[in-house]
C-alpha cells in the first residue's frame, strides 16, 4: 500500500474522492480526465468538485467547472476565472498558487486545511482541500481535479489543527 492509499482526510468526502482517483489511475502515476465520471461515479460529491485547467506552461490556472456546494461555501462562483483574478490580498494568492504548481511539478495529489475569508458569510470559513493531478499524456499535468470540504473549528481542534492555522500536506 502507496502513500495515496494511506492519506488521512479529515474529510470522509475528500477521502471517496482520494480513493476514486487512485481507482481511476490505477497503475499509472494518475489518470486523464477521459478516466473520470464522477456525476456518475460520486453524485453525491460533485458539488464539492472542481476542475482547473493548467494554462501557459503551468504558470496560470483557470476554473472550468465549479461544484455548487464550493460556490456556497466560497461565495462567488469561479467557473471561467483564473486564479489571479479571485484573490484581493496577494500574500494568500501566492500560498494557493503555489500549493497548484506544487502538484503539477511533482505530479503528486496534495492535501491542506485552508483558511480563507467568505464573503457569502462575511467571516473567516476554514474547509480541507485536495487537489489532484490529471494528465492527457500521462506526464504533464494539464488539469487539477480538486475537491473542497468544509471544517469546523471543533473538526480542526478534534484533529491537533488550530482554526486558523493553515497546513499544507503533500502525499508522495
Amino acid at each position: 500500500m502507496d502513500a495515496i492509499e494511506t492519506m488521512q482526510c479529515l474529510s470522509p468526502k475528500n477521502q471517496s474522492v482520494i480513493a476514486y482517483w487512485h481507482e481511476k489511475a490505477g497503475e499509472r502515476a494518475m489518470p486523464s480526465r477521459a478516466d473520470l465520471d464522477p456525476v456518475i461515479d460520486l453524485p453525491k460529491l460533485t458539488m464539492h468538485m472542481f476542475l482547473v485547467d493548467v494554462e501557459r506552461g503551468a504558470t496560470r490556472f483557470r476554473f472550468r467547472l465549479v461544484g455548487t456546494g464550493v460556490v456556497d461555501h466560497v461565495g462567488r462562483d469561479m467557473t471561467g476565472k483564473y486564479l489571479d483574478e479571485l484573490f484581493d490580498h496577494e500574500k494568500h494568492y501566492i500560498e494557493v498558487k503555489e500549493d497548484y504548481l506544487e502538484v503539477v511539478r511533482h505530479r503528486v495529489p496534495r492535501l491542506g486545511v485552508v483558511r480563507f475569508f467568505s464573503e457569502l458569510r462575511g467571516m473567516p470559513a476554514n474547509y480541507e482541500r485536495l487537489l489532484l493531478p490529471l494528465s492527457d499524456d500521462g506526464l504533464r499535468v494539464n488539469l487539477l481535479f480538486g475537491s473542497c470540504s468544509p471544517l469546523s473549528a471543533r473538526m480542526l481542534n478534534d484533529n491537533g489543527f488550530c482554526a486558523n492555522e493553515r497546513n499544507g500536506r503533500q502525499v508522495a
